[in-house]
């Protein structure tokens, strides 16, 4: 939970003196007249936010730039405030680490005389943000120097520019930029390390650029990470995104960088220390995504899609002017945590489509958006003709504007088993094998939801007889045939109600054979029957129905799988 507060100067008003009349007659000195109101401090507010176990988000509105505020803190409801920093009023944004688990903390602002401007509390949770060795080097680094005056920085390639604001450095110096690996399980692409020789004294401004063969909508998708020395990744907002320019942009909060090398310290030991002196790694990652991002599902079969968030957001904290609407403060990466995002909220409009519509034609599947969060896509009876299918979750947040776009893509597959029987009979010395290789497809008539019936469609039939004779050669006709010229029926019924999910399974193959005999003294032959029945009943294990039984004559087996 966070708090925010707005806390106004007491006004003071001016004292009124009079003078008194001395003498007589009616001359005197003039009446004292009313001091004007003094000007009231502007008005402050600050908040809260704790994202992680040892993590607290802080920003606040209505300093001045330039002008330094002590920003303290203390834990619990009474006991003395200890400084966590200097900071300048107007930068708005600071990062609180190395704080006690499920610890409530009280946060203040004072002015330079003491006064308190403005306070606001948080209580850190129990989740544990994310924590990465440092990115390893994946290029060259580059250096790019810079003076007291320069206002911009940049590669070559506009991979990677920086803003610098007037009073961000107190002296020439040269910073670097290397590309790095990307540690985070939902990063894209790689990611740069900034080094700099001094710690910035104001905020600065880094923008990424994205590829042009990117799509906008999927980009929408993406924040900016950066890696604190504590190892933790924090999502900053955006403060800007540039479609045109493929810009993403954020500001980096002067917390970022580490404290124990000053500018001063620079100034005194020039030659002694190395630069650069202060480093950061920054990454993109995206911060929302469709699970599953992509699905085979079967025809009449059903998928959910969830779209999810990577981090947390308090929906105390106000943001005047959110890029997103979704993010508005510095947010640590918590470990293996994702948040569904609902499918309405007020000053939002969600929807989902297929194919770009909402109302996607029956040919297509159907698609059933869930009470709280996510859709269930139903797949039609017949593979579509445009498969695989884009399923998308759009979210624009009324008051800016601005969209998020999730995608997912569907693939409609046959529902089908294929595998192979076998079944044989004999005696010692003379057996028939009849090894049948088979297909079958789904019944969308007999079936339904959990009970799914199949029928056998396509495959092909052998008989193999085997006979232990040294003086005369056996042999029978058709040694093999198509299923669809043979008397074929059965079906394969397989029940999703239950767990474990269970079948039965029936075959019978029927056809006319001629048994021939060939013997030194003459040949014979004879019609017989061909064909074998099988039938069985289990349970479906890792994806497979197979098994074997010994009956009376003979063995007979099977094992089919879904089609690769």
């Amino acid at each position: 939970m966070s708090l925010s507060l707005r806390l106004l100067a007491p006004l003071c008003a001016g004292v009124l003196a009079l003078a008194g009349c001395g003498g007589g007659g009616d001359g005197g000195a003039p009446s004292a007249q009313p001091d004007a109101p003094a000007p009231l401090p502007a008005a402050v507010t600050m908040s809260a936010a704790a994202g992680s176990a040892s993590h607290v988000s802080l920003s606040w509105r209505g300093g001045s730039t330039g002008q330094t505020w002590r920003l303290e803190r203390r834990a619990g409801e009474s006991g003395a405030f200890t400084p966590v920093a200097d900071v300048d009023s107007g930068a708005g944004l600071w990062m609180d680490a190395g704080l006690g688990a499920d610890t409530a903390y009280r946060y203040r602002l004072t002015r330079a005389d003491g006064s308190v401007a403005a306070t606001a509390d948080a209580r850190t949770g129990s989740d544990a943000a994310r924590v990465t060795p440092a990115p390893q080097p994946a290029g060259d680094a580059v250096p790019l120097p810079f003076t007291p005056d320069t206002r911009r920085l940049a590669l070559a390639d506009g991979a990677l520019a920086l803003s610098l604001p007037a009073g961000a450095f107190s002296q020439a110096g040269t910073a670097t930029v290397q590309p790095v690996s990307n540690p985070l399980p939902d990063g894209v692409g790689t990611g740069f390390a900034l080094s700099l020789p001094e710690r910035p004294a104001q905020p600065l401004r880094l923008s990424l650029r994205y590829g042009m063969n990117e799509s906008a909508d999927d980009v929408t998708s993406d924040r900016l990470a950066v890696q604190q020395a504590d190892g933790s990744w924090w999502l900053l907002p955006l403060a800007a995104r540039g479609e045109g320019e493929r810009l993403l942009t954020v500001d980096l909060p002067v917390s970022l960088w580490p404290q124990a090398v000053t500018a001063q310290a620079l100034q005194a030991h020039q030659t002694a220390l190395p630069t650069p002196t202060a480093k950061l790694h920054v990454v993109r990652v995206k911060a929302h995504k469709l699970l599953p991002a992509s699905a085979s599902v079967r025809v009449l079969g059903s998928q959910r899609f969830v779209p999810v968030s990577i981090y947390t957001v308090s929906d105390n904290i106000s943001c005047d002017s959110p890029a997103d609407g979704d993010i508005c403060i510095p947010t640590p990466v918590l470990r293996d945590v994702t948040m569904p995002v609902r499918n309405t909220k007020a000053g939002y409009q969600r929807q989902w489509e297929l194919q770009d519509s909402t109302t996607p034609a029956p040919a297509l599947g159907a698609l059933a958006a869930e009470s709280g969060s996510g859709v269930v896509y139903t797949a039609p009876a017949q593979v579509p003709a445009t498969n695989p299918l884009t399923l998308r979750f759009t979210s624009t947040h009324v008051a800016s504007g601005r969209r998020l776009v999730l995608s997912a893509q569907v693939r409609v597959v046959e529902d089908a088993w294929v595998g192979e029987l076998e079944g044989s009979l004999g005696v010692p010395g003379a057996v028939h094998r009849f090894p049948t290789t088979t297909r079958w497809t789904l019944d969308p008539g007999q079936s339904t939801a959990t009970r799914r019936v199949y029928l056998p469609t396509s495959g092909e039939a052998r008989h193999i007889y085997t006979v232990s004779d040294p003086v005369c050669t056996h042999s029978v006709s058709p040694r093999q045939l198509p299923l669809s010229q043979a008397d074929t029926s059965g079906k394969l019924v397989v029940d999703e109600s239950v767990t474990p999910v269970r079948y039965t399974l029936e075959l019978h193959t029927h056809w006319n054979s001629v048994w021939s005999m060939v013997c030194p003294t003459g040949s014979a032959s004879s019609a017989a029957a061909g064909g074998y029945d099988w039938d069985a009943q289990g349970e479906i294990s890792a994806g497979r129905i197979q098994g074997l039984e010994v009956v009376l004559g003979g063995v007979r087996s099977w094992s089919l799988e879904r089609p690769q």
